[in-house]
């Protein structure tokens, strides 16, 4: 995965944590530290976006050895 990606996903992970209400391309670009072009070129639509996030947060727990919901995989 790109490191701009990771960063914009990153980005949307700090945003989301402020709550759904705060949920806009430009927040989560300023929270990335990227250009708001950056976001829309990995994510053209708020529902790539959120899928983003899904993938991303599936990603970060097997890492973790987690499932995305948090039990532990055999």
């Amino acid at each position: 995965m790109g490191q701009t990606r990771e960063c914009s996903l990153e980005g949307l992970v700090r945003t989301m944590a402020r709550g759904v209400a705060e949920l806009s391309f430009p927040a989560v670009a300023q929270e990335a530290g990227v250009a708001l072009r950056t976001v829309y070129r990995y994510f053209p639509t708020k529902r790539e976006l959120l899928a983003g996030l899904i993938a991303h947060a599936d990603a970060r727990a097997n890492r973790a050895g987690k499932c995305c919901c948090g039990w532990v995989q055999f």
